[in-house]
């Protein structure tokens, strides 16, 4: 399951409700968050998403930001 956040009118307090009720079900729920920022990024994964799928990333930089923010330290930064 994928929850847009990207093309639709939900937003991140929409997610703590959505993912539990994912959770009750087989289905594997990720998140498209509505662009590349560690803090939307880390906010996604704690409200319970198995992963998220970044629109527009363009180059090598910006995919290293995301897996960045998606991993606690030493192989991130997710605080």
């Amino acid at each position: 399951m994928v929850v847009d956040l990207e093309h639709s009118e939900l937003g991140l307090h929409h997610l703590p409700d959505l993912l539990r009720a994912a959770a009750a079900t087989p289905a594997h729920a990720l998140v498209r968050t509505s662009h590349l920022a560690a803090a939307e990024i880390a906010r996604t994964l704690d409200a319970g998403a198995e992963g998220v799928i970044v629109p527009n990333v363009a180059s090598a930089g910006e995919a290293a930001a995301l897996v960045a923010a998606a991993h606690y330290p030493p192989a991130g930064r997710r605080g």
